[in-house]
């Protein structure tokens, strides 16, 4: 790694991997926000509409802040509606086909947040395994649903038998809870443009194995 940004090379993303049963020990310990406190409802996704806002949601905030995702301000409007669709299929197929690992943060009837995780699927090397994803519209950002976030979805892998949990990120603040929570890097992607994730975030020791 140092060879690596010696040679002009920063960190974009860190692909973080966490034993379920080892972060649930973590997350019931940790202090959560209460969403009605904010004014909020946290609730399973349940409808046609939500799907829409949840995928509209991520999509505004991941073009807006790309360095987050994996969009590109090159994209054609063709480019981006095929994306906004196969996302849109993937959020209806979880909530209509899935377990239930898809939810919501309202403010009224308006999305304002969403996070879940994919169904999980079966791997001869880690066992029932699944991947996390959240999106918080910034008007709610910082204020401690991250973490709520996180110790609902860790409790509902443990209710579903999922054994290991995965996920790629660029966003401080899912770093930082990752951290807490005990997940681990698994692995570094690297790219000569930035912006990079400071190296205090990346190489955080609390991180490593």
């Amino acid at each position: 790694l140092p060879a690596l940004q010696a040679a002009g090379f920063g960190v974009v993303k860190l692909a973080l991997t966490g034993v379920v049963e080892q972060m649930l020990a973590r997350v019931v310990d940790l202090r959560c926000i209460a969403p009605a406190s904010l004014g909020l409802e946290v609730r399973f996704l349940t409808t046609d509409d939500e799907v829409r806002a949840t995928a509209a949601l991520r999509r505004d905030y991941f073009t807006s802040h790309p360095a987050h995702g994996w969009a590109s301000a090159s994209l054609t409007d063709a480019q981006q509606s095929a994306i906004d669709a196969r996302v849109e299929a993937e959020i209806e197929r979880r909530r209509t086909e899935g377990p239930g690992t898809e939810w919501v943060v309202l403010a009224g009837d308006v999305v304002v947040g969403c996070f879940g995780f994919t169904t999980p699927s079966e791997s001869p090397i880690v066992g029932c395994n699944s991947g996390f994803n959240i999106c918080l519209s910034p008007a709610v950002q910082g204020c401690g649903l991250g973490t709520l976030a996180y110790r609902i979805m860790v409790e509902r892998a443990a209710e579903l038998e999922v054994e290991f949990m995965h996920g790629m990120t660029s966003n401080p603040a899912a770093i930082r809870i990752a951290a807490r929570i005990g997940r681990h890097v698994d692995n570094w992607l690297l790219r000569r443009d930035p912006p990079w994730v400071a190296d205090e975030i990346a190489f955080d020791p609390a991180l490593r194995r």
